[in-house]
């Protein structure tokens, strides 16, 4: 509770960055890695063909990952009629967003590497607020903000507050200083650094190709990790379409947690893990009778404590927050966190279409 009280100080007093570079000169490849995403691409290519960042320092790099639909179809075309975009697809036997990405790469032509989802949009001045930010203060890596689009209804905004709750404690920790978590739908750095390095992405690990990397070049103290905290500079995504999907997407990101090894990351974890125990087994006492007042006490704080700092947070995302909504996901949380570190602990999930168990490395 003390950490997230810090990371509402930090939030709040980061600057937010709303600047525009007079004059880019910044080369800026974005790479794309998709599967199975004839419904998204087509945002996605319109976001990125509509950036005002000047046309002579930008690329578009879209590599496919064996797709089984149109995807690639709709790639290569817009390829075709677009200049500036370019589409790959995996060698065979190479399979997953990893290769892809690192395909990519390989084939970039500028010196930063600008990484999004085939499922996200961007306003226009998405690569100008990054490029702005990424020269003003000389950054390494730079972790850019992230907003979900969902329908309505009760799963949905609980899908959505989880999201955005896990953006707030990415950003806010970068904010102190201190990150602990990025996401791949909006991440930038340096070409040259992620190529020093012999295995940047842990390819052995399906996951993590955001996380993983920054919490590597975070390793070096003399590496400059920024925030960008900008509305121009932040990318939309789509949320999961059903509750299997999305408990599927959260038990991949939990299953790359046993690779962590930054402090911390894997205190933050355990703060998180032990609240939502605490949270299951003081709620199992009340109904046993034993010590009625604890689980009551525990929310009512935990609640107050955690409703302060995202509704601070999504302030600055123009959004609000109903209270009472908030206190029922506040009392479903625990089970959740219980359910997503089980299977992500062994592994166990589907992901476009490819079934993961757990791996060896």
């Amino acid at each position: 509770m003390l950490k997230i009280g810090m990371y509402r100080h930090f939030w709040n007093k980061f600057p937010a960055f709303e600047h525009a570079e007079q004059h880019p000169s910044v080369g800026i490849s974005v790479v794309v890695a998709f599967r199975n995403e004839e419904d998204s691409l087509p945002g996605l290519l319109y976001s990125l063909d509509k950036q005002t960042y000047p046309e002579e320092f930008r690329e578009f790099i879209l590599v496919n990952d064996h797709s089984c639909d149109r995807s690639r179809q709709i790639a290569e075309n817009f390829a075709c009629t677009h200049p500036g975009f370019r589409c790959f697809t995996n060698e065979k036997g190479k399979n997953g967003k990893k290769a892809a990405v690192l395909k990519g790469v390989h084939h970039a032509a500028f010196s930063v590497i600008v990484i999004t989802d085939a499922d996200c949009t961007m306003g226009e001045s998405w690569l100008s607020a990054i490029s702005a930010v990424y020269s003003e203060q000389s950054a390494d890596l730079v972790i850019g903000l992230v907003d979900v689009d969902v329908e309505p209804g009760i799963f949905n905004h609980f899908q959505e507050i989880e999201f955005l709750s896990l953006v707030a404690s990415g950003a806010a920790a970068a904010a102190g200083g201190n990150p602990i978590y990025c996401n791949a739908a909006n991440l930038a750095f340096k070409k040259d650094l992620f190529l020093s390095y012999a295995d940047p992405l842990s390819m052995a690990v399906p996951s993590g190709d955001d996380t993983l990397f920054m919490l590597r070049v975070k390793e070096n103290p003399a590496h400059r990790i920024v925030l960008l905290k900008s509305l121009k500079g932040m990318v939309t995504t789509n949320g999961a379409r059903s509750p299997g999907q999305f408990l599927d997407q959260r038990s991949r990101w939990a299953s790359k947690s046993r690779y962590y090894t930054d402090t911390d990351i894997l205190y933050t974890a355990c703060l998180v893990l032990g609240m939502s125990m605490a949270l299951l087994f003081s709620a199992i006492a009340m109904v046993l009778g034993r010590n009625a007042w604890l689980f009551p006490g525990l929310l009512a704080v935990k609640c107050v404590i955690d409703f302060l700092f995202l509704r601070d947070f999504l302030r600055f995302y123009r959004k609000g927050i109903r209270p009472g909504l908030f206190v029922l996901f506040e009392i479903v949380y625990p089970l959740y966190i219980l359910i997503t570190a089980v299977r992500g602990i062994f592994n166990r999930y589907t992901w476009k279409g490819r079934a993961y168990q757990r791996e060896t490395v």
